[in-house]
């Protein structure tokens, strides 16, 4: 799939394949043809094929966005089951720590995935909007973290574990309010935006080969 970096690999470099094969049937053409006028339209039909895949691998270079979703998406889900089960093991300190590593590394990926949605964010105040989202997960992640050791410290401590319960849903909460937020929607259109771009340059490159 397109989401995948090999995938992409792959059809960027089918793209430079086609577009070198494009050349050397220019340069043959010109070798053997005297006819200005033929010369002149294959040159034309061949700069729309380069110009045409050279915006298809834009838009497959696009595809990495897919992948921050996808980051988003499996963050998501992970944090959820992870503190489902931290609530779950209250009584065993183990268990619950545990599970608060796996929060954490969860976290830490949905952190840097609105992180990057941030670096190509061009409007101020989105940008800032999601930086501060970053930071208030970062934030409620490290006083999980903090608690977690302290339970881990204390396994038969039934404060420290309830303290650790809390802070785990604090953390939930946040990202429950980072989910709920235009962070999701809006790069869902993005993607949207960029599938049909491929489209469109999709068939331009169609046409522009069947003219060649």
């Amino acid at each position: 799939t397109i989401d995948s970096h090999l995938c992409q690999e792959q059809l960027i470099e089918a793209c430079k394949m086609v577009a070198g094969a494009v050349e050397k049937i220019v340069l043959a053409a010109q070798a053997a043809c005297g006819d200005d006028d033929a010369l002149h339209d294959l040159g034309a039909a061949a700069t729309a094929v380069t110009e045409a895949l050279n915006l298809l691998i834009v838009q497959i270079k696009k595809g990495v966005q897919m992948d921050n979703i996808a980051q988003y998406d499996e963050a998501c889900e992970a944090i959820l089951a992870a503190t489902d089960r931290l609530f779950s093991a209250m009584g065993n300190a183990q268990e619950m720590v545990k599970q608060a590593k796996i929060l954490a590394e969860a976290t830490s990926s949905l952190v840097n995935a609105i992180k990057r949605e941030a670096q190509d964010e061009r409007d101020h105040d989105a940008r800032k909007r999601l930086l501060d989202a970053a930071k208030a997960l970062a934030d409620a992640t490290s006083k999980m973290v903090e608690a977690a050791k302290i339970a881990a410290k204390n396994p038969n401590d039934d404060e420290a574990q309830e303290q650790l319960r809390l802070a785990a849903e604090h953390l939930r909460a946040v990202v429950n309010a980072a989910a709920s937020s235009p962070l999701k929607k809006k790069v869902i259109k993005k993607l949207e935006m960029a599938a049909k771009q491929a489209a469109a340059v999709s068939t331009q490159l169609i046409a522009a080969a069947q003219g060649a």
